[in-house]
């Protein structure tokens, strides 16, 4: 509370149960787990859904127009466990959440939220009283625009105050509300013009922990570092996320978009209807693409990230993502362990230096003319193996199973396939590599 005489509330003392988990809970790559609950609207997550996370419990809104809120826990059972929470209230504004609406917990008892629904809502739910109170309206400033879809949050400690930093979206502006005199600063300077002024649907805000926010573009690709001590933008963005993935088309990012921040990387959804997952090292300044997350679920349809993605890292390697695009799916990726290179050649005919500890591979010829490839391997050991190819639309198209020795290759018969682009991959014990592989 915004109690008279009590300036310093982030320092309270705060007693409340945690848990310790050793060792790694999980298998590595993409696996789908209990979705979100259906009721009590009855709705899927779509525009202005979103996750919080602390102590290794994850709050979640359905966006779509509907007050529903709930929390998982990730241990409850093997696909986690979901509790229904209090609704979020109409409040003053008279709407539920909808485009714009995103969430931030604060680490110790609160999460903070803008409604969106091109409202100015701004509302924060104690997790001890399972309460929501509504807090002072997110300002107009100089757009006079109301909160939309581009719209992010994060929570930072700055000496003894908690600020949660808004990007709002849509045009440049960036504020930041004082949790401890609940009064929000509009002095900070405005998100970068870049390209273009405009921050729309699946851009994104991030914070390293440390003394840096990082904000990417949505549609326009630019990744900007907001400096936390100086409070000022960098006058120059650094290379935003790839256009080009694994799939070989040109995607932009947009709505869905959502990324999360762990261990010295960000790791990001590039939404706007495509799988990709992609991880920006900050150190290197280098983006890589990850495994593509899943277009089939429990919803048994063709279902790729689009409104109402969002992220969130559990930590230990491990996050969490809704895939929105009107599915109740709810997805945890384990990012397999740092590998250990090792310049040994690689028996088999794969080139270069093979990674200990994960499986290599080269696709000859490619382009393919004639319809017969040859799937060159390297395991970390011996073992089974399963070889894919998809289609752009992420068909299971052709493939082998067999079981390979350390170093092999395998031949597929691909002349049914038309001309285009696809995916080869090679699965073996819980790890898997991928290359594209052009069809004439």
């Amino acid at each position: 509370t915004y109690a008279p005489g009590d300036t310093h509330t982030v320092n309270d003392v705060l007693e409340k149960p945690f848990r310790v988990v050793m060792g790694t809970p999980w298998p590595y790559g993409w696996v789908e787990v209990q979705p979100v609950p259906a009721p009590p609207s009855g709705k899927s997550c779509k525009d202005g859904a979103w996750l919080a996370i602390d102590d290794g419990l994850i709050y979640a809104a359905k966006g779509t127009k509907t007050p529903d809120f709930y929390v998982y826990d990730p241990l409850a059972d093997e696909n986690g466990e979901w509790t229904q929470l209090t609704s979020w209230p109409n409040g003053a504004e008279g709407k539920p959440p909808y485009k714009g609406a995103v969430g931030v917990h604060d680490g110790t008892r609160y999460i903070y939220a803008t409604k969106g629904n091109n409202t100015l809502g701004f509302w924060r739910y104690s997790v001890d009283s399972a309460a929501w109170r509504q807090l002072p309206d997110v300002p107009l400033g100089a757009s006079q625009k109301r909160v939309k879809g581009g719209t992010d949050i994060v929570y930072v400690v700055e000496g003894d105050t908690g600020y949660a930093y808004l990007l709002k979206g849509y045009k440049q502006e960036f504020f930041r509300f004082n949790t401890v005199t609940g009064v929000w600063d509009t002095n900070l300077p405005p998100a970068p013009a870049g390209a273009k002024p405009k921050w729309d649907k699946g851009s994104w805000l991030v914070y390293d922990g440390q003394n840096t926010l990082y904000a990417h573009k949505a549609k326009y690709h630019e990744l900007w570092r907001f400096d936390l001590v100086t409070h000022t933008w960098a006058s120059s963005p650094l290379s935003g996320m790839p256009l080009v993935g694994m799939m070989g088309k040109s995607k932009k990012s947009k709505d869905g978009g959502s990324a999360a921040y762990y261990n010295g990387a960000i790791y990001a959804l590039k939404g706007g209807n495509t799988q990709e997952f992609w991880r920006y090292q900050i150190d290197s300044a280098s983006w890589r693409e990850l495994d593509t997350m899943p277009m089939f679920g429990s919803t048994a349809k063709k279902k790729r990230v689009k409104a109402g993605g969002d992220i969130v890292s559990y930590g230990m390697g491990y996050f969490f993502a809704l895939k929105g695009n009107k599915t109740l799916e709810f997805w945890r990726y384990g990012e397999r362990p740092p590998v250990v290179m090792s310049s040994q050649p690689v028996r088999g005919g794969v080139a270069g230096a093979v990674a200990a500890g994960r499986v290599s591979l080269a696709v000859v010829p490619n382009p393919l003319v004639g319809g017969r490839a040859v799937v060159r391997y390297a395991l970390p050991a011996a073992g089974p193996l399963r070889v894919v190819v998809y289609d752009v639309a992420g068909r299971n198209v052709a493939g082998r199973s067999v079981v390979g020795a350390r170093a092999g290759s395998v031949e597929l018969d691909l002349r049914h396939l038309s001309a285009g682009v696809y995916l080869v991959k090679v699965e073996s014990q819980g790890m898997s590599a991928a290359q594209k592989l052009i069809v004439r």
